[in-house]
């Protein structure tokens, strides 16, 4: 992976959060945007979990290079391991705080 492919992938993480969070940043917004918010966040809570695997493996390790091991690895670790609100679920509290953690730490890493 090049440093900008990093980038690339970084940032549409955090974009996907960021829509997320758009979408649930007004209680009174919940409940109209409540079917789109739970698919945006199944689809990124799998598409993180689906990359977290990847690399969660001594193969997958082995396999990564510097730049994966240095930010991509634990931008994604950090990012999956902090969204505890369950797939499916509606707009919450916990699950505006995940979508926020996954926008901080993906920002976070691009810049490392």
């Amino acid at each position: 992976m090049t440093h900008g492919e990093l980038i690339q992938k970084l940032t549409y993480f955090r974009k996907k959060a960021e829509t997320i969070i758009e979408l649930t940043d007004d209680p009174p917004k919940w409940g109209k945007n409540r079917e789109i918010v739970r698919t945006l966040y199944a689809e990124l809570k799998s598409e993180l979990k689906n990359e977290y695997a990847k690399y969660d493996t001594a193969k997958g390790e082995n396999m990564a290079s510097q730049i994966e091991e240095r930010s991509y690895i634990p931008a994604i670790r950090e990012a999956y391991l902090h969204m505890t609100a369950r797939s499916g679920s509606g707009p919450s509290q916990e699950l505006f705080q995940s979508v926020y953690d996954v926008s901080d730490y993906m920002s976070y890493w691009a810049k490392h």
